[in-house]
């Protein structure tokens, strides 16, 4: 028995240090269980989103806060026992809990992140049937640049934290955290993003956020997003939606591709296209991917890109703000229901100018020059010998005219 506390106690102090927390000795009973876990965010896109709370292990405190040790919850034996879920090997029945405490105690770094994510992607699925112990809030305002989520009322315990829906890992590669709560307040960081997509519009092989048109000229645009960790997922959501202003008009996609690999995605059978009308003359453009996580989880972490086409036509503005059109990601956001979330709009501009031609004699222009009926020339763009075209517009419709 005293062995047996000793490796307990190596395991709970091993993960106290891990996760910057105070190891301390072997519990003996405890204390009364009424602990308050505040997580923190310094990313606005995690406010107002639920926060859940999974007890992984259970925690015996000592009277005087000086000793803890950690029992595995009859929940969280299945993960253990599966190794492709854990990638713990030859845990039973019989041993579970021994070996649990020991593999957890010994992750560190990459590793520790990478057993985070699995847990909390395992505690989401909802054929694990497994239900949060407790679930809040994140604030909508922040406190010293920090967004905050508060569990009140906990009992101590080992628990995985996890916002629903953040499935795309930031830099760091965490998205999910472990957070040993053996006081009557600790303390836990929530890392990770939300997806997002980048549009721009192709400028001389570059893209950009704007470009400048003539009304009849063809555009590329392209949509960039990053493929999620849809390991909590049985199917997931994921479309592209881009709203075209009234002034484009939509031409083709012209490729969907995934970052690394060599064969574009294929039409009507990896994503689906509709366009159709949107308020105040718009269009709404949405790509829409099939079977995603199924064709696309093994891509994890990879750019994906749609690049299509649209012209300029009769209704573009001209000068002032220019053409705005967006885009957003509309995606699974809970792994036990089908909602859906949708990113933040990225807009790109296209700015098109009109000018006038008069043709005139004298050296004044003015309204007493003497205009000139039927006269030719050319104009070209500074640098560029090829003839500007125009269009007249004309109650509502265009029509190119010839090249004076």
């Amino acid at each position: 028995m005293k062995s047996l506390m000793k490796k307990v106690f190596a395991a709970a102090a091993a993960i106290a240090t891990v996760f910057g927390l105070a190891a301390t000795t072997v519990a003996t009973a405890n204390a009364a269980d009424n602990a308050t876990l505040t997580v923190s965010t310094a990313d606005a896109k995690f406010a107002g989103k639920t926060v859940n709370a999974y007890k992984m292990f259970s925690a015996t405190v000592s009277s005087d806060g000086k000793a803890v040790s950690h029992t595995l919850t009859d929940e969280w034996k299945p993960f253990f026992k599966d190794s492709t879920a854990s990638g713990l090997n030859g845990a039973t029945d019989a041993n579970v809990n021994d070996k649990a405490n020991e593999y957890v105690s010994k992750l560190q770094g990459e590793d520790l992140v990478a057993f985070a994510t699995k847990a909390s992607n395992w505690a989401q699925n909802k054929a694990n049937n497994i239900t949060a112990d407790a679930t809040t809030k994140v604030s909508d305002g922040a406190t010293d640049d920090n967004y905050t989520a508060t569990f009140t009322n906990l009992d101590y315990g080992y628990y995985v934290v996890a916002v629903p829906g953040a499935t795309l890992a930031n830099t760091g590669k965490q998205y999910a955290t472990l957070v040993s709560v053996d006081s009557t307040n600790a303390n836990a960081n929530i890392k990770g993003a939300l997806p997002t997509v980048d549009k721009k519009v192709q400028v001389n092989g570059n893209g950009a956020d704007t470009a400048d048109a003539k009304i009849g000229d063809t555009l590329t645009f392209t949509l960039t997003s990053t493929i999620p960790d849809m390991s909590a997922y049985d199917t997931y959501t994921f479309n592209f939606k881009d709203t075209l202003s009234k002034g484009l008009t939509y031409g083709d996609i012209t490729s969907v591709t995934v970052e690394g690999v060599d064969a574009p995605l294929v039409k009507d059978t990896d994503y689906t296209v509709t366009t159709t009308p949107a308020a105040a003359g718009n269009t709404l453009l949405t790509v829409g991917m099939t079977d995603f996580k199924n064709k696309q989880q093994t891509n994890a972490g990879k750019k994906i890109t749609v690049t299509y086409t649209a012209t300029l036509n009769e209704n573009a503005v001209v000068g002032g703000a220019g053409n705005v059109n967006s885009a957003t990601i509309q995606y699974s956001n809970d792994p036990s229901s089908t909602g859906t979330g949708e990113s933040e709009p990225d807009k790109v501009r296209v700015f098109t100018y009109g000018f006038t031609v008069d043709k005139y004699t004298g050296d004044n222009y003015n309204d007493a020059a003497t205009r000139l009926a039927g006269a030719e020339f050319t104009l070209t763009a500074k640098g560029d010998t090829s003839a500007i075209k125009f269009v007249q517009v004309n109650a509502g419709s265009a029509t190119e005219d010839a090249v004076y």
